[in-house]
């Protein structure tokens, strides 16, 4: 789908272009619609693209591989018009520098970014698995239990970005992808960080991506200060986080309106129902409720102070009122012990013969 403003190419589920904030009419196309020549390209003599993963605001995704190590990755590649423009760059050059300083095990991992032929390009992980988003649509809202693991992971993953001066800032289902793991089928990794915020070597925040004024992030999870253009920090992330679970609990967004605009006045000014409320029937504890509540205060200094506080209040939750559903940490397999290898015992020579009687 093309948004009717900027004409940036979108999947079908977007409702909203993530570049003007102009609403997307529906289509019937599909990814396959559109022939790509750049599939089985080699990108700087290093990646070959191997197919088309999907198609976003800034640019198209593709399934590669290394090509001396056949090491499956995702290559991000800008669409070409948008490399001409200086904010885009920074905005695409600036998820590369965020992401590649996060080694966290629920964040998306980039390996690489350079230039080729007039392209711009990012070398992420290759992620086997869904956006959340793909889960809602298909799947409805999902058990409060779910959500709430699904919420704390996205925690941990933000908890170390923002210890290192980094705010996301269009944290939304479409950015969370659930990757099967053993033992955790809805194993969280976090992507997608063109809208970061990064705190310099002095504590100071960097620029905004866009030299125009323009508005950043999805109107259905920006925090009120995001919205009014005011500072951010890790509790507008912490809102966002809100937002998500309110989504994944409700199947709803936290408000919903005909126009971007109206959603963001929404955000500023009508008081959050809360999600037990929206959807009656889900029969949502009242401690989940105040845990979204706490999350999307429209004052931020009402909300979880960081992210770690939020996640340790969803798992807390979980193990209270639902411990058959608490899935176990995270825990990479140990290394197979090899044992030491010591030389053998020299052979002891035999000693003199005893005299006989």
């Amino acid at each position: 789908m093309t948004c009717p403003r900027c004409y940036a190419v979108y999947h079908q589920s977007v409702r909203f272009c993530g570049l003007c904030g102009a609403e997307i009419p529906p289509s019937t196309d599909t990814i396959e619609s559109f022939p790509d020549p750049l599939i089985g390209q080699v990108i700087s003599d290093r990646y070959r693209l191997t197919g088309l993963i999907g198609r976003g605001g800034m640019g198209a995704v593709y399934r590669g591989e290394h090509v001396a190590l056949g090491k499956p990755l995702a290559v991000k590649i800008l669409h070409g018009t948008l490399g001409q423009r200086k904010d885009v760059l920074q905005r695409f050059r600036r998820e590369a520098e965020a992401a590649s300083k996060l080694m966290h095990i629920h964040t998306a991992q980039v390996f690489d970014y350079g230039h080729w032929r007039g392209l711009t390009y990012l070398v992420m992980e290759l992620l086997r698995g869904s956006d959340l988003a793909s889960v809602i649509r298909n799947e409805g809202r999902l058990a409060w239990p779910r959500a709430l693991s699904i919420a704390s992971q996205v925690c941990d993953s933000l908890s170390e970005a923002h210890a290192m001066g980094i705010v996301h800032r269009d944290l939304k289902p479409e950015n969370i992808l659930l990757v099967p793991r053993a033992g955790h089928p809805d194993f969280v990794k976090v992507v997608d960080f063109g809208l970061a915020k990064v705190r310099d070597e002095k504590g100071q925040q960097s620029l905004d991506t866009t030299g125009d004024g323009s508005l950043l992030g999805t109107p259905f999870y920006m925090a009120p200060e995001q919205i009014r253009g005011e500072p951010v920090d890790a509790r507008t992330d912490i809102y966002a986080i809100g937002g998500v679970l309110y989504r994944c609990l409700t199947g709803l967004p936290p408000f919903e309106a005909p126009t971007p605009f109206a959603v963001l006045t929404k955000h500023l000014s009508e008081p959050l129902v809360p999600p037990s409320r929206r959807v009656p029937d889900a029969a949502i504890p009242p401690p989940v409720d105040a845990v979204v509540l706490r999350a999307m205060a429209r004052d931020p200094a009402a909300r979880y102070r960081t992210a770690d506080e939020m996640g340790k209040a969803c798992a807390e939750l979980i193990a209270a009122l639902a411990p058959s559903a608490a899935t176990p940490a995270y825990v990479p397999a140990a290394p197979v012990a090899v044992p030491t290898l010591r030389p053998a015992p020299a052979p002891v020579a035999p000693g003199p013969a005893s005299p006989g009687p």
